[in-house]
């Protein structure tokens, strides 16, 4: 029979302090450090491909930079054929977009990433960014806002891009 007098220590029911603070110093020790929790947001080496392919296309510089892409990228954007697969899909892509519009001639901007997930084993992360794309041609502008989906990949030469979708949003 247990008592409720707090001075019994012979009671199943009385914690005492030691074991409190023996079990928040176990817990503390067998956590995994911060660096080896999953992310919860982008960090700079995940974004560093999506900086790269920003300032390649704002510069005008097709095809982007290959080193950027897993070999097996998938693109999806708005025009036909609408998906483009592998390292050479993303050089037609780049093609297509220079037909119908000038290098040059567009500037497209990112902001904070939504939507963060990365699997268990960390070697995948997606997530979405709020996207602008400004087109200018002779005197006009046309500016569409989207969201831009990625799915990036760890490699040993750092993250790559394994899918990047773009989703225009709104008129």
């Amino acid at each position: 029979m247990s008592s409720d007098d707090p001075s019994d220590t012979n009671s199943t029911s009385h914690v005492s302090l030691g074991h409190i603070f023996v079990a928040m110093v176990l817990s503390t020790m067998l956590a995994p450090p911060a660096s080896a929790r999953a992310p919860t947001a982008p960090d700079a080496a995940m974004l560093k491909p999506i900086r790269e392919w920003i300032a390649a296309y704002n510069a005008g510089t097709t095809p982007l930079p290959e080193e950027i892409f897993t070999q097996d990228v998938v693109i999806t954007d708005e025009f036909a054929p609408f998906t483009w697969t592998g390292i050479s899909g993303e050089h037609r892509w780049a093609q297509a977009i220079d037909s119908f519009m000038k290098p040059g001639q567009q500037h497209a901007s990112a902001g904070a990433a939504r939507r963060f997930q990365s699997t268990k084993s960390g070697d995948r992360v997606s997530f979405v960014l709020p996207a602008t794309l400004t087109i200018s041609r002779s005197k006009r502008k046309f500016t569409e806002r989207a969201l831009w989906f990625y799915v990036l990949m760890r490699t040993p030469d750092g993250w790559k891009i394994a899918t990047d979708t773009w989703t225009p949003i709104g008129k």
